[in-house]
């Protein structure tokens, strides 16, 4: 069944030439805002055809199928630099990055492309998209939950040593001074025994 689809047609303007300065002759005229137009698109979400080797396509998919010239019997250079952009996010991420789900990788290059892009919302994969960053930042506070507890847990540790050196060093000090007590008291001792044998000796 047919599905009308809000498509941004802000590629369509850019269909002329690679050159950013040269796309000018392609945009609307001064004045004319792009518009937004309706279109239905024969979509396969499901593998009852098997367009998608019995797999369901994802956003990259259906953004393909939606943006094909039969006409041209190809894509236009804007869609096809924006497909190519996507497919670098999912495939070749950069250097210390992981790769990211098609959803988020269309997400993320028509929001650079477009102000408003309603893509995702019309083919159904806003929810997805959303509840994929949801997840991401459940993992995220999880993933700081338990950095926190071991700080927490190495916090204590150090205060436990802490508190074992300080009872260690009240130990210490308490065995001076009981030492030194029982010096003096043997000095005081030995000293009055010295004492009346000095006496009886003068």
């Amino acid at each position: 069944m047919p599905t009308e689809l809000l498509i941004d047609h802000y590629f369509h303007y850019q269909q002329g030439s690679k050159d950013p300065k040269k796309r000018v002759a392609d945009m609307p005229p001064s004045g004319i805002k792009p518009r937004y137009k309706r279109a239905k698109f024969d979509i396969n979400t499901s593998d009852e055809e098997g367009n998608y080797n019995d797999e369901e396509p994802d956003a990259l998919d259906l953004f393909k199928e939606c943006h094909y010239s039969k006409k041209k019997k190809g894509f236009t250079p804007a869609v096809q630099l924006a497909i190519t952009e996507m497919e670098s996010k999912i495939y070749t991420p950069t250097e210390g990055e992981e790769s990211i789900s098609a959803t988020q990788a269309v997400a993320d290059v028509l929001a650079q492309k477009t102000k408003k892009n309603q893509f995702l919302l019309n083919v159904r994969l806003r929810n997805l998209c959303s509840r994929n960053t949801v997840e991401n930042t459940e993992a995220q506070l999880e993933a700081d939950t338990m950095a926190k507890n071991e700080l927490l847990k190495q916090v204590e540790v150090l205060s436990k040593q802490v508190e074992e050196t300080k009872h260690a060093r009240i130990r210490d000090q308490e065995e001076m001074r009981k030492k030194q007590t029982d010096l003096e008291a043997k000095l005081q001792l030995v000293l009055s025994q010295i004492q009346p044998t000095l006496v009886a000796a003068v």
